[in-house]
């Protein structure tokens, strides 16, 4: 039985807490350098003019140093995977740019209060402001797009090109302002800095296009799809040369499928088939608009690259006497159903609750596969919840607070709650379980959005 390599909690954070530490200290070390070494145009100012452009100049190499690490968030590092979990790093990716996009933004501001319009005159010898001026308003635009590209209307393929063109000629654009813009980078140490890190920067950024060029994932065809639910559909795939992906249960991957009917943008999708079975890899997705709407298209034979695993999410890391509550909306029991797979071929006896939201009781994925599961686990219980079927006999309605503090009245509050689902149905889930009693490190959620 291949399974993936899995860090334990202490692991995870002692090696988390490690690198967090020396991002932390390079930034730090960064942010010195306008103080260690100051820039002719900051050397003869006085008052409150030096305090404002020392401050813009340590936003400015802030803000740079900031968007070189991007390229580390992006890049799916497996080491960082195991560390952070790459949905992390994404988040992380996303909201980093948000920063840097105020540090430009504020770092423009105090170049201009202290030396006016006349730092960006249309004058070729300002030609390293003028620079500066338009990378701002470059960044600017990328965060702009990347935070409001779905009120944009704007497909994720595009966007991923746009981003992908973009951010590199920024960092190009960077690099020449920053050794231009003033003295301080023009000699010694600060000068060796910049081009070593710029260097590394590079190296990084030629192996991550190498790998997505040359590397798409794991050879694997469409063996089976079938209908398993209210517009849902599970795609078998076989592995071709023998290439199997080893995964733990609860984890995913990215898939590009090579077919006439479906498109070969890459897409991230939780494995719901288990590893203590059939090498076959088994993903489940519903149709929810663009791409997922053509999967029903599919045709045997069809060839797909499999790219992972990744993530955290998943029961493994957890003591095997532990009690697990799941708690998933719609589509989201995909990594549980890994998860309940995995744990009757192996006899696990634990107790588990499952309380599963649907909006009708023809969304509800593999129905009978879940009563069989029922049957095999002897700790596991299901509760179904439906939200939009007036007639249904069981549970009504969006959880909340109420509703788990009765269904959950017979479980431990020490249990680790494993959490999938819309963002929203999350967000409730995790505050009305922390007024119910329920620590937070128990309640772990898989988040993931492009």
């Amino acid at each position: 039985m291949p399974l993936a390599k899995v860090y334990s909690r202490f692991q995870r954070l002692f090696l988390g807490a490690l690198l967090v530490f020396a991002g932390l200290l390079l930034l730090l070390g960064a942010a010195s350098i306008p103080f260690l070494y100051e820039s002719s145009t900051i050397k003869y100012r006085f008052g409150l003019d030096k305090t404002l452009l020392r401050v813009a100049q340590v936003l400015g190499v802030c803000a740079g140093y900031l968007l070189l690490i991007q390229l580390i968030f992006s890049a799916r590092l497996k080491s960082f995977d195991r560390v952070f979990s790459l949905n992390r790093c994404l988040r992380l990716h996303r909201f980093n740019g948000l920063v840097i996009g105020i540090l430009c933004l504020l770092h423009a501001i105090l170049i201009l209060v202290t030396e006016g319009l006349s730092a960006i005159s249309l004058n070729i010898e300002n030609w390293p402001e003028l620079m500066g001026a338009c990378l701002v308003l470059s960044i600017l635009t990328i965060v702009f797009i990347s935070w409001w590209r779905q009120s944009l209307g704007l497909a994720y393929h595009r966007w991923r090109l746009l981003h992908r063109t973009g951010t590199p000629l920024a960092v190009v654009a960077l690099t020449v302002h920053i050794l231009y813009v003033n003295d301080t980078f023009q000699y010694g140490f600060p000068r060796t800095l910049i081009f070593s890190v710029i260097g590394c920067y590079v190296l990084l950024y030629t192996w991550v296009q190498i790998k997505r060029f040359f590397s798409k994932g794991k050879p694997y065809e469409v063996v089976s799809i079938s209908t398993v639910g209210h517009e849902a559909h599970c795609i078998e795939l076989r592995a071709r040369k023998n290439q199997h992906l080893d995964y733990i249960p609860g984890q995913f991957a990215f898939i590009s499928l090579t077919s006439p009917h479906v498109s070969k943008e890459e897409h991230p999708f939780t494995i719901s088939s288990t590893p203590s079975r059939a090498p076959n890899l088994q993903f489940t997705i519903r149709s929810c608009g663009d791409w997922t709407d053509t999967i029903s298209r599919l045709r045997r034979k069809d060839k797909a690259f499999v790219g992972g695993p990744f993530g955290n999410f998943g029961h493994l890391r957890f003591p095997e006497s532990r009690e697990f509550i799941l708690v998933a909306g719609g589509i989201g029991i995909t990594p549980m159903l890994s998860m309940l797979r995995f744990m009757a071929d192996v006899n696990d006896d634990r107790k588990i609750t499952l309380i599963w939201s649907n909006r009708t009781r023809k969304h509800i994925v593999y129905p009978d596969e879940l009563s069989e599961l029922e049957e095999r686990l002897a700790g596991l219980s299901i509760m179904h919840v439906l939200t939009r079927e007036p007639e249904y006999d069981g549970e009504k309605g969006r959880l909340d607070e109420a509703k788990f503090e009765r269904l959950l009245s017979g479980c431990s509050k020490q249990s680790t709650v494993f959490t999938c689902g819309p963002p929203d149905m999350m967000k409730d889930t995790y505050w009305a379980l922390r007024r119910i009693g329920f620590p937070r490190r128990s309640i772990i959620m898989e988040r993931f959005s492009l």
